[in-house]
């Protein structure tokens, strides 16, 4: 199992989607630990606030359960220090390549 998940500093704020006590070097740390056994890509956001564009960055861990051959079900957890976290699940269709939402962090 990787070691990451098994402290309660990964789970408080994968459970609540707040970031408690986790500070930046925190959440970098548990992002590097996850990166040995799951996939964990940068997420680029485009947005306009005030009359300007802006970018940011965010970090998505990809946990993915197979159901067999064609299917799976993947859990994306896109961890933040600031409380914006969120979770997806989707169920992936391996032979189509399609991803279907199911629902996310509060349904």
């Amino acid at each position: 199992m990787n070691p990451v998940l098994a402290t309660s500093a990964f789970w408080q704020p994968y459970f609540t989607l707040e970031p408690g006590d986790l500070s930046e070097d925190d959440l970098a740390a548990q992002l590097e630990g996850l990166c040995t056994d799951f996939r964990v890509r940068d997420e680029t956001i485009t947005y306009g606030h005030a009359g300007r564009q802006h970018t940011a960055v965010s970090r998505v861990v990809e946990f993915p359960f197979s159901c067999g051959e064609r299917f799976s079900l993947l859990i994306e957890y896109q961890p933040d220090v600031d409380g914006c976290s969120s979770k997806n699940l989707f169920l992936v269709d391996a032979h189509l390549g399609k991803r279907s939402e199911m629902g996310w962090w509060d349904l």
